[in-house]
């Protein structure tokens, strides 16, 4: 028997972090301690606070700066299933959807403050070969970080609450890769 999406969603009166919370216990059955902790945190309320800002302001949408670099995305080709396709992507506008597509929450060890959402997975290349898949989405002292790496390709975008950016050792390693997968003239 399938779930209809009314079925599934939070309640209407809920706040983005009490719908996430309620989402994560009925998707997860339990949550630790930690998990909870995490779940009613300033740090996940920070993190639904910048991506509330982010879909509110239709020009910081439309950015292509907002999206994964294509070469990331087309290795994942066009059903996307859990992964977003950048901090635009419509589903964070209510970020409760991340848990229903298998997503999880931690704080990476060491961390003593920020909290991260992440899926882990597997997909099969061209020639049927499994690949790792990663995606998280890591608050940290006021910025978004959306990381992706699918086998050997990544991609690291950062959102400061007003701007898109890309560390400059990701972006030269974008243009070597992208200067390697050139045709031969």
């Amino acid at each position: 028997m399938s779930m209809s999406d009314a079925d599934i969603a939070p309640p209407p009166f809920l706040t983005q972090i009490e719908a996430m919370t309620d989402i994560y216990v009925r998707t997860h059955s339990l949550a630790s301690r930690k998990t909870r902790t995490l779940l009613k945190g300033p740090d996940l309320d920070e993190l639904v606070r910048l991506l509330e800002r982010l879909h509110q302001d239709e020009r910081l949408l439309r950015r292509e700066e907002a999206r994964c670099r294509r070469a990331v995305l087309a290795r994942v080709g066009p059903d996307l299933g859990p992964l977003v396709s950048g901090l635009s992507d419509a589903r964070l506008s209510e970020p409760w959807r991340l848990f229903l597509a298998g997503w999880d929450i931690w704080q990476p060890k060491g961390w003593t403050d920020g909290v991260e959402l992440f899926w882990e997975g597997e997909a099969e290349d061209d020639d049927g070969q499994a690949v790792e898949v990663v995606q998280s989405i890591q608050c940290k002292q006021g910025e978004l970080t959306l990381y992706v790496k699918v086998g050997t390709v990544e991609d690291r975008l950062c959102f400061d609450g007003a701007a898109f950016y890309r560390l400059a050792s990701d972006a030269r390693a974008a243009a070597a890769e992208a200067e390697a997968n050139l045709p031969e003239s």
